[in-house]
């Protein structure tokens, strides 16, 4: 899958996946769904942006703003690589976060765990313990 494995606080793995429990991601949506303005928020973005460069053109010699123009087009391009970094490292951990929610829902089965959710809650020494049979 492609998408869905974004989240909350997606770094740790206790936490459910849009996939999983898209609630917050659809409340999201649904509140801006009618009062979002596209065209208006386009005209706001553009007025800070050209309020901006209005003053970096009265703060800077005209030769100091072509390399502030550089380094903004840098940020960018840093910004987007490194939400694609997280996107990856995120989607990493994916089959760790189904393996353990599988083995949560497993000890509970059985008895060990009262809920799915107490496996994160487990080290990896009790996790050895018990899958040995401890």
């Amino acid at each position: 899958m492609e998408y869905g494995h974004r989240g909350i606080y997606e770094l740790d793995v206790i936490n459910p996946r849009w996939r999983e429990d898209p609630s917050y991601l659809l409340n999201i949506i649904r509140s801006t769904i009618d009062t979002a303005d596209i065209g208006r928020l386009r005209a706001r973005q553009k007025e800070k942006t050209d309020g901006a460069w209005r003053e970096v053109n009265r703060k800077f010699p005209f030769y100091r703003r072509t390399l502030i123009k550089y380094w903004l087009k840098q940020a960018l391009k840093s910004t987007e690589l490194r939400e694609m970094t997280k996107s990856v490292l995120v989607k990493f951990f994916e089959p760790q976060r189904m393996v353990f929610q599988e083995v949560g829902r497993r000890f509970v089965v059985r008895g060990i765990l009262e809920e799915q959710g107490d496996i994160y809650h487990c080290t990896w020494t009790e996790l050895d313990s018990i899958l040995r049979g401890n």
